[in-house]
């Protein structure tokens, strides 16, 4: 079957990446890294895109770039054509390096674009190869925390997002960790690479959602009430490691909470956290009846029970709206923190 063509919009962002097959290195000495970052600047120099952040790691790569022309399809496969041929040609070898085509999603909000360039900071850090994002030299926070970089990176939107949030007009490097210094848990680092790796998006509510806004996550459940047979993709909202853990402490605080089900009593929590898989972590059946211990069918059933409950019993839609938010809270920490949250409608680049 044909690969399915991917169309990419002039003036367009995008969060782009890929990995290494079978999780093998694909940047093992720091010549690799310099030749990939050199292909990357000839695209931008000879206009094909803007690259506003990124960072090579050992065995994949992230970027955050605008598609100038709209043809970010031939300009990747440009770059990752030529980078593995010399790869391959000065190791001996021959093969596929790459574990596919690179995955690409749109970003159409400035919060989603923040939080992507968030995310690919904490990247060095996270893998603990850096002990700062300001300590690994192949990425660009190196470079926004100093007064100028490489002359390919596009500085524009990060300097104007900074300026913006700190009232100045004058870009100052030490404001960046205050504007994009978000501090990533384990489990929303975890979230965050399905999320954007993944298909499917929604991002005016994910916004809320990220934010733990109580009306959006009353609007994610309407429409999830609305697609009660669950096989609607979704994107990931909460790390299910997280999910099953906050749901535990809800229900050690209330143990006795039934629901009755064709007439019979059961625990209001077995219901509950199949529908918060489904909906939050867009976990398959068989995937929540694993993690629970139960039958794919078990799950199957309980599901369309979640969605006629969140509909018609005031009471189960309460608790699991307020059980939602504290997993959003505790997955994704205090959002509304930052600066540029408290800032709405900025941005300085759009074009």
């Amino acid at each position: 079957m044909p690969r399915r063509l991917r169309l990419f919009e002039v003036g367009a962002w995008y969060h782009i990446g890929n990995r290494g097959l079978n999780h093998r290195a694909i940047f093992e000495t720091e010549a690799d890294a310099r030749r990939f970052l050199g292909l990357l600047a000839e695209l931008c120099f000879d206009g094909l895109i803007e690259v506003h952040a990124y960072c090579v790691m050992t065995n994949h790569f992230h970027l955050l770039v605008r598609s100038t022309e709209g043809n970010l399809s031939e300009a990747l496969q440009w770059i990752e054509s030529i980078y593995v041929s010399k790869f391959n040609r000065g190791r001996g070898r021959d093969g596929s390096l790459l574990k596919g085509r690179f995955f690409a999603k749109q970003v159409k909000s400035d919060a989603y674009r923040k939080a992507i360039l968030e995310y690919i900071d904490a990247n060095p850090v996270e893998a603990r190869i850096a002990s700062s994002a300001a300590a690994y030299p192949y990425s660009s926070t190196h470079h926004y925390l100093r007064p100028d970089g490489p002359p390919w990176l596009t500085r524009t939107w990060v300097e104007g997002v900074v300026c913006a949030a700190t009232g100045t007009d004058t870009y100052d490097p030490a404001s960046y960790p205050a504007v994009f210094g978000r501090k990533w848990t384990p489990a929303a680092l975890r979230w965050f690479a399905r999320f954007s790796e993944g298909l499917g998006e929604d991002e005016t509510t994910l916004d809320g959602i990220l934010a733990a806004r109580p009306e959006h996550i009353q609007r994610w459940f309407d429409r999830c009430a609305k697609e009660a047979d669950g096989t609607v993709s979704r994107p990931p909202i909460i790390d299910t490691d997280t999910a099953l853990e906050v749901i535990a402490t809800c229900e050690a605080a209330r143990p006795d909470w039934k629901i009755l089900q064709f007439r019979r009593s059961q625990s209001g929590w077995n219901i509950l956290r199949v529908g918060l898989l489904r909906d939050l972590a867009s976990e398959s059946f068989a995937e929540i009846g694993r993690c629970l211990g139960a039958p794919s069918r078990t799950v199957y059933d309980r599901y369309p029970e979640h969605c006629r409950l969140l509909e018609s019993d005031a009471e189960y839609r309460t608790i699991v709206e307020t059980t939602a938010t504290m997993i959003v809270t505790a997955c994704h920490g205090d959002v509304n923190s930052t600066p540029l949250r408290r800032r709405t409608g900025s941005d300085p680049d759009r074009r």
